[in-house]
């Protein structure tokens, strides 16, 4: 690794295998130099960007080539650097890698993306048929400038990235088995990741090699890497929501306005539908005792009484009123919702006891 503090150009040969007669020499010209982006819609600021393009080229070679890169400095007064994360430079290597700055914990300024080392003798070549690249990331507002003098207090993202964007889809064919690289290029914000009615298989971690294990659910920290086998059903009835949560755990505080879980999709047919949430049911379980000394369940401060009319019965009866709540009394605690309606319910435990949440009958997935 190099920092440069000019406007100079910078020469860096990585070199992914001693030897080899299928060798090739890659080169890139970087011209590193900010650019405005808006990633998650929410705010436009400055990122680093190479050629005036942001998100960055990901870097794709084959075992045993020799990467050439021409960078230059395009900052102004600020210093940057180029890091070739988790390569030795001068012994044979494959797999999924990330390349970022080095320099003044730049690299959340958006100075980061993967690079992929292809490999024609890996064990697991012949049982994908094609393979997609996905970064997770978590994002902020402001530059690393401004957040740094006050990390001591943990920054809290402003948001969560696939693939450098929000609400992506991966287009996919039914059948096939693809190879996907997953990447946490983050700050420091470890994600879970999984697609909903999918298993796979890990056959990579961190660049080495691992006997295939299957999983339904990888946490990945940052600057880890997986790549996992996923092979697809045989039906374009409809698309899968691949979900990313972010690790609460290492949060001190998580604003309203932060979403840690996001949906992107496992997109089989691009006609079939892409669920959205039309409503966000809130609600948090406590078991008080009330005055005559039983213990009672809550949601939202509310135990359920049983009307003395059947809520069935008052559906069936009440004509254009079935859809009004009130109709059904305060203490059955009513949600009145649409046919094939997509509801997200944030379930929050208020007691020190852990209990069991059951929606009958309806199909759900559960994203943290």
């Amino acid at each position: 690794m190099a920092i440069i503090r000019g406007p100079l150009l910078w020469l860096s040969a990585l070199l992914l295998c001693s030897q080899g007669v299928r060798a090739k020499t890659v080169t890139y010209d970087f011209n590193v130099s900010w650019v405005k982006a808006n990633p998650d819609g929410l705010h436009e600021r400055d990122v680093v960007g190479i050629n005036g393009q942001w998100p960055l080229p990901v870097i794709e070679v084959d075992k045993g080539d020799r990467i050439i890169v021409n960078m230059y400095n395009g900052l102004n007064d600020t210093s940057t650097s180029i890091h070739w994360h988790g390569m030795f430079q001068n012994v044979p290597q494959n797999g999924t890698y990330w390349y970022h700055c080095h320099t003044d914990s730049c690299y959340p300024n958006g100075y980061r993306q993967a690079l992929i080392v292809h490999d024609n003798d890996a064990y697991f070549k012949d049982m994908y048929d094609e393979e997609y690249t996905i970064t997770l990331s978590d994002w902020y507002h402001k530059l690393m400038k401004d957040i740094m003098p006050n990390f001591i207090n943990q920054p809290i993202p402003d948001a969560f990235l696939f693939n450098d964007t929000l609400r992506s889809n991966l287009s996919v064919e039914p059948g096939k088995t693809y190879l996907l690289r997953l990447i946490n290029i983050g700050a420091f914000v470890a994600q879970y990741f999984y697609i909903e009615d999918h298993t796979f298989q890990i056959v990579e971690v961190d660049g080495v090699y691992v006997d295939a294990t299957e999983a339904s659910t990888l946490y990945i920290a940052v600057a880890q890497r997986y790549s996992v086998l996923v092979t697809m059903k045989n039906s374009t009835e409809k698309n899968y929501p691949i979900v990313t949560v972010a690790d609460s755990a290492l949060l001190d505080t998580i604003p309203p306005s932060l979403q840690l879980n996001n949906t992107n999709w496992l997109e089989y047919n691009s006609s079939a539908a892409h669920p959205e949430a039309v409503m966000k049911i809130d609600l948090t379980v406590q078991m008080m005792n009330l005055g005559n000394g039983a213990g009672y369940a809550f949601f939202n401060n509310i135990s359920y009484t049983r009307p003395k009319v059947p809520t069935l019965y008052t559906v069936l009866s009440a004509g254009d009123l079935a859809t009004d709540s009130t109709v059904y009394g305060e203490y059955t605690h009513p949600m009145v919702l649409g046919h094939n309606d997509v509801v997200e319910v944030v379930l929050n435990n208020g007691d020190s006891g852990r209990y069991l949440w059951n929606i009958h009958d309806q199909k759900k997935h559960t994203v943290r």
